[in-house]
């Protein structure tokens, strides 16, 4: 037997050693803040309408959910109901709002009964004519019901207390009857019909799929994957679009509609709250903006745009390339144009934590079209970029460095053609860097007893942060 080593073989069959790709050196940027000429935005704010006035000790705010079905939106939260018209050019008008002081999580149209639904997770389902929207029909009391979704004459409700879903006869809404009941779910925050399934919203078990082969009896299959923190689930022909907090879109093929396939997720620049898909645009309401995606191949979405909204957007819908946004207190209004090409410049966090002379932030482009980062002004400082211009979807890193005390602002210039400026601050180094012990402080417990941190020494402690909608 021969043996023979790497010495003896020809020189050509030798294999070169892999080399890294060297870094590319960061680019300084110009220092100023001049952004010179910005594209066509192709988002719009084309109008908006506050509800928050209204009689002494009747707020009307929180807006959780919005319906927009032809051409009127539907907006509920704490206050009740609020009706606003949208016309062709955009501009809203408010048509009609709840006279009490009531509160509902979720809203949806039937129009073969010429009513609205309304639900309450305490108190339960509320019906309204549509052509009278200040008569109550009498409510379906049930503590629990949250998500609903319309199927002909049919109407599922999602029943968190008994951990499935309901099924009403309301042919009748004044009169409507329970027919039917599937188990499944425990915290189901909204409801989809599709192509003989229902689909949920679950913020524990993710995206949970029901048969209905008999539309009476939902059977529960299971669900789509082990994604947890589902906030909205939307049908758009053969795809199903769930919205996941910090998971931004994720998207499932319903070539099976029994068996949802994941196709691609749609990273969003903040939480995707909310998603609402019509003519092959996606729309995500993201708590401080709403962004705008192309999923005319879902398979491949694609960024068109991004803006900030007033308040705190935790709704949206849409129709064609229009879409309004329950931004806490306001109603807005929006249009895209997909023809129109240009950046949506994306900065996570408008406050830099400095240390060892030197600051970072990431940015990210959010539209459609390539930005370019035009010039940066510091005092006292340098602004580096890893690249000067970002294509659709990609990001970079910002780098302030500085000697001696941080610059107390950057601004940044830009052609994005809503945030051609932007300054953040820069914050001194943690008193507390991460790893070190925490300062010591003291809260009320929920009986009323002082607990301190130093108290808790040898435990775990975790500090929760929530709302109540």
């Amino acid at each position: 037997m021969l043996a023979c080593d790497s010495t003896s073989l020809p020189e050509d069959s030798v294999e070169p050693a892999e080399t890294a790709e060297p870094e590319p050196e960061p680019v300084v940027l110009a220092p100023h803040c001049d952004p010179g000429v910005s594209a066509t935005d192709p988002l719009v704010e084309t109008s908006f309408l506050s509800v928050t006035s209204a009689e002494p000790g009747k707020p009307f705010m929180e807006i959780v959910d919005v319906d927009l079905i032809d051409g009127a939106a539907w907006a509920v939260g704490q206050g009740g109901l609020v009706v606003a018209d949208l016309d062709g050019a955009g501009v809203l008008t408010q048509r009609f709002r709840d006279p009490g002081n009531g509160r509902f999580h979720r809203v949806e149209l039937l129009p073969e009964v010429e009513a609205v639904a309304l639900s309450h997770r305490d108190l339960g389902l509320a019906f309204r004519p549509i052509d009278n929207l200040t008569s109550m029909l009498p409510m379906t009391v049930g503590a629990g019901l949250e998500g609903l979704a319309a199927v002909g004459t049919r109407l599922y409700v999602s029943d968190r207390d008994r951990a499935g879903v309901v099924v009403l006869d309301v042919s009748e809404p004044s009169r409507a009857v329970e027919v039917g009941f599937g188990s499944g779910g425990s915290s189901t925050w909204e409801l989809a019909a599709g192509d003989g399934a229902l689909y949920a919203a679950d913020n524990v078990g993710g995206v949970l799929i029901y048969d209905l082969a008999e539309p009476d009896e939902p059977v529960y299959v299971g669900a789509a994957d082990s994604l947890a923190g589902v906030l909205e689930v939307e049908v758009d022909g053969a795809f199903l679009y769930a919205a996941a907090g910090a998971g931004g879109v994720r998207i499932y093929s319903l070539a099976d509609p029994l068996v949802p396939i994941l196709v691609a997720t749609v990273k969003t620049g903040g939480s995707a709250v909310s998603a609402a898909v019509d003519a092959g645009v996606l729309w995500v309401a993201e708590h401080d903006a709403v962004s705008v995606h192309d999923v005319a191949d879902p398979a491949n979405p694609s960024p068109l745009g991004r803006d900030e909204t007033r308040q705190f957007a935790l709704a949206v819908d849409a129709e064609g390339t229009r879409a309004v946004v329950g931004d806490w207190g306001y109603v807005e209004a929006w249009s895209i144009d997909a023809a129109v090409a240009a950046p949506a410049l994306d900065v996570p966090t408008l406050s830099l934590a400095a240390g060892d002379g030197r600051a970072e932030v990431v940015v990210t482009n959010r539209g459609n079209g390539p930005l370019e980062l035009r010039g940066a002004l510091a005092d006292g400082a340098e602004v580096l970029a890893g690249t000067d211009e970002l294509e659709p979807g990609a990001s970079t890193t910002l780098t302030v460095r500085f000697e001696g005390a941080p610059p107390t602002s950057v601004c940044l210039a830009t052609n994005d053609p809503d945030a051609a400026t932007v300054t953040f601050s820069i914050d001194a180094p943690p008193l507390s860097p991460i790893g070190e012990p925490a300062p010591d402080f003291a809260l009320p417990s929920l009986d009323g007893e002082t607990l301190r941190l130093s108290g808790q020494l040898g435990h775990p402690v975790v500090l929760a942060y929530f709302a109540t909608w």
